[in-house]
């Protein structure tokens, strides 16, 4: 703030010394007049003379079918040749409203021919309307492009589910604790159908959040795509987070598919199941939750390796970084009906 300061007096010294300087030489104060005043009379009056100019005057689509959409128009300005004076022109760039062209498609027509789509107009239709939307002073000489082109699509509208973007990272000893829940979870989808049907779903715009240790809630907003409307631009978005730690247990390991007339052993009989789990949670995991099996197959009959791969087949929701050990175990075919 100090050196603003010292910067802002020292800037008003050096200027203050020359309009001083200025002041005491009195053939350059007097040329800076004149020059002045001369170069505001000559631009006075290069305003009252008449120019040829062109000027952009905006264009919007009225009266588009209900069921349908302007897909693309390449004209949203005509560019208009005028003739006016130099305070017509000036005035009409320095204008912040300008009411736009309102075209009727319903009166626009549809184009003929073998793979040509789309409606068309001339421009010189409205010629007699622009020209009287025009201020005093102005003339209206041509119109280009001297014909207007849009194309319509059929529109619809889709139910989407919204997906969340999201990378989530959480501080040590803490984990995700549920599903992610979305309010709303799903949005309206309307615009141009061959887009909206090409979509799956609508995701939330990306987002990162680090270091979590409680449940998360948030308004994140949509991704969105341009062209297309939506019932709602945000979603709320909730990740619940608790305090995990981590567990193991022994679990069985089953034989399945073992023929009858034989009978399969594993060694060892049991693996150890090693996981996160939240913190309540934690008593009420017990081995019935979990199934570990061994499956036979006719070349073990004759495998001299005499090692099997054991699979997880089923453990509770909710649990994270789940492994085991060992991932394969040595087994033993009998003959003999299975207990």
């Amino acid at each position: 703030m100090q050196k603003l300061r010292t910067y802002y007096k020292s800037t008003v010294i050096y200027l203050q010394k020359w309009w001083n300087g200025l002041k005491e030489d009195r053939n350059v104060f007097v040329f800076m007049i004149f020059l002045f005043i001369s170069t505001g009379i000559w631009f006075l009056n290069a305003l009252q003379k008449e120019y040829t100019s062109i000027i952009e005057y905006p264009v919007k689509f009225t009266n588009i079918p209900k069921d349908y959409i302007l897909k693309d128009s390449k004209t949203k300005e005509l560019q208009l040749k005028v003739t006016a004076g130099g305070f017509n022109i000036l005035r009409y760039y320095l204008s912040t409203s300008r009411i736009p062209l309102s075209i009727n498609v319903s009166e626009m027509k549809e184009l003929e021919g073998k793979g040509r789509e789309g409606f068309y107009l001339l421009s010189s239709n409205y010629f007699k309307s622009i020209n009287g939307q025009l201020s005093n002073g102005m003339k209206l000489l041509s119109i280009s492009p001297d014909t207007l082109f849009i194309r319509l699509s059929p529109k619809m509208t889709r139910r989407l589910p919204i997906t969340p973007d999201i990378d989530l990272a959480f501080k040590t000893q803490y984990n995700q604790a549920g599903d992610i829940v979305l309010e709303p979870d799903s949005v309206d989808v309307t615009g141009d159908a061959a887009i909206v049907d090409s979509l799956e779903s609508v995701k939330t715009k990306h987002s990162v959040f680090k270091d979590l240790s409680d449940t998360l809630v948030v308004l994140l907003p949509l991704e969105k795509t341009e062209g297309l409307k939506y019932s709602t631009g945000s979603v709320t978005v909730t990740v619940p987070v608790e305090p995990f730690t981590e567990s193991s247990i022994m679990i069985p390991v089953v034989a399945r598919n073992v023929p009858d007339s034989m009978r399969l052993k594993t060694f060892p009989s049991e693996i150890k199941v090693s996981f996160r789990v939240s913190l309540n949670r934690f008593e009420s995991i017990n081995a019935e939750d979990f199934t570990a099996a061994v499956y036979f197959t006719p070349d073990l009959i004759n495998n001299n390796n005499q090692r099997i791969k054991v699979k997880l087949e089923r453990y509770p929701e909710g649990l994270y970084f789940v492994d085991y050990t060992p991932l394969f175990v040595e087994y033993l075919l009998e003959k003999g009906k299975k207990r």
